[in-house]
C-alpha cells in the first residue's frame, strides 16, 4: 500500500528502509532496473532469533537487499568485540565494472572513505567549516550522517542532478530524530530535565551512557528502563550501568498495542543485577525499583531524585521507541515541540 502511494503521487526517488532483516523483508520487492542504490549501515544484533541467531546470519539477511549491477553503500562497521570508533571512519561504495570504467573517464568524485566525504561536500558547499549538527553520540551511531552523504553523491553521479551539494548541507543541517537524545526540562520541576532515548541496543545503550555523561556530568541521573520482550536484556542493562544512576525504575509499556511483546519489569530487575555481578569492577550499586506502569515510574523517579535534595537532575526513559512516545505522551510534550539537544 505505502509503495503504490508514492507511485499516486509521482515521488522522484523512494527512501525504503526495510523491516526485519533484508533477504525476505516484505520491502525488497525491487528488481536490478528498479533499485537505485543499495545502503547497508551497522549490523548489530537486534532481532538476532529472527535473523538466523548470529552476526554472520544477520548480515547474510540484510545482503539480500543488494541487486546485479546495482550500486552498493557500505557504512561503518563496529562489529562484535571491538571499538565502533575504530570502523567509524570507514565508508565504501561499490560499482559495477562498466560504472567504475565510466567513473574514472568522467573524474568524479571518490566516496570511499569518511574524510574524502566530508571534503568533497565542504568544497562543493563553499563551507569549509560545516559541520553535521547531529552531534549526540546516539545519533551518531544510528543516523550514521556520513553514510549518508556518501549515498547522496553516488545518487547524483547516477544521474539525480538535482541532489547538490548546497541541498546535502541543507539535510544535515535540519537533521534530527525524534527519541534519539530529546532533552526537555522536566514538567512541574524547576532545574530537572527529562530525556527521551530510544536505545534497546547494547551499542546504542553504550552510546546513550557516554552522551548522558558528557552532558550532565555531575548531575544524579534515575533511569526508567521498559523494553521489548526479545531484546538483548541483559547487555543493554550492562551499558547503561555506565551513567552511574541513583536509582533505577523497571516498568512496562505496550508493545504495537499489547502486553504480549514487552518484557516484565521483573525479568529486567533480574538481567540489571546479573550485569552488575557479571560486568567488570565492582557491582554498582543504586535503588531499583519496580512500577507496574509508566506514569508511575515516572513520578517515582521524580521523586528519588527531588528526595536528595539536588536542585537538578536528570530523568532518562529508555528502552523501547514505545516508551519514549508513551512517556512524551504522559507528559504532556508533543514529539514534534521537541528537537535534540
Amino acid at each position: 500500500m505505502a509503495l503504490k502511494r508514492f507511485v499516486q503521487q509521482h515521488v522522484d526517488i523512494a527512501v525504503i528502509e526495510t523491516g526485519l532483516g533484508g533477504a525476505t523483508d516484505a520491502t525488497n520487492v525491487f528488481g536490478p532496473e528498479q533499485l537505485q542504490l543499495a545502503v547497508l549501515t551497522a549490523i548489530g544484533l537486534d532481532h538476532v532469533e529472527a535473523l538466523g541467531g548470529s552476526l554472520r546470519s544477520i548480515a547474510a539477511a540484510k545482503a539480500g537487499i543488494m541487486k546485479a549491477g546495482v550500486p552498493v553503500v557500505v557504512g561503518p562497521q563496529g562489529g562484535l568485540g571491538s571499538s565502533p570508533d575504530a570502523a567509524a571512519g570507514d565508508v565504501s561504495c561499490s560499482k559495477p565494472p562498466e560504472q567504475q570504467q565510466q567513473h574514472q573517464k568522467r573524474g568524479d568524485i571518490d566516496v570511499d572513505s569518511s574524510a574524502e566525504v566530508w571534503q568533497v561536500l565542504r568544497a562543493a558547499a563553499g563551507r569549509p567549516d560545516m559541520q553535521c549538527p547531529v552531534v549526540a553520540a546516539e545519533q551518531a551511531v544510528q543516523v550514521t550522517p556520513v553514510t549518508a552523504v556518501a549515498a547522496a553523491l553516488l545518487l547524483r553521479q547516477r544521474g539525480w542532478a538535482g541532489i547538490s551539494a548546497e541541498a546535502i548541507a541543507a539535510g544535515l543541517q535540519h537533521a534530527w530524530l525524534p527519541g534519539r537524545f530529546q532533552v526537555a526540562e522536566m514538567p512541574g520541576s524547576v532545574g530537572y530535565h527529562v530525556i527521551f532515548d530510544a536505545a534497546h541496543t547494547e551499542d546504542s545503550a553504550a552510546a546513550l551512557a557516554s552522551t548522558l555523561r558528557d552532558a550532565f556530568p555531575h548531575q544524579p541521573v534515575a533511569l526508567v528502563l521498559a523494553m521489548a520482550g526479545d531484546k538483548q536484556h541483559r547487555e543493554v542493562c550492562g551499558a547503561l550501568q555506565a551513567c552511574k544512576p541513583s536509582v533505577v525504575v523497571f516498568t512496562t509499556v505496550p508493545i504495537a498495542g499489547s502486553h504480549y511483546r514487552a518484557a516484565p519489569p521483573g525479568t529486567l530487575a533480574a538481567q540489571w543485577q546479573a550485569a552488575s555481578m557479571l560486568g567488570p569492577g565492582r557491582p554498582l550499586r543504586c535503588r531499583q525499583l519496580i512500577q507496574a506502569n509508566l506514569g508511575a515510574a515516572l513520578e517515582k523517579a521524580r521523586h528519588e531524585l527531588t528526595a536528595h535534595g539536588s536542585r537538578a537532575g536528570v530523568v532518562v526513559v529508555t528502552g523501547s521507541l514505545h516508551a519514549v512516545a508513551a512517556a512524551m505522551k504522559q507528559l504532556g510534550l508533543a514529539p514534534a515541540s521537541l528537537r535534540a539537544s
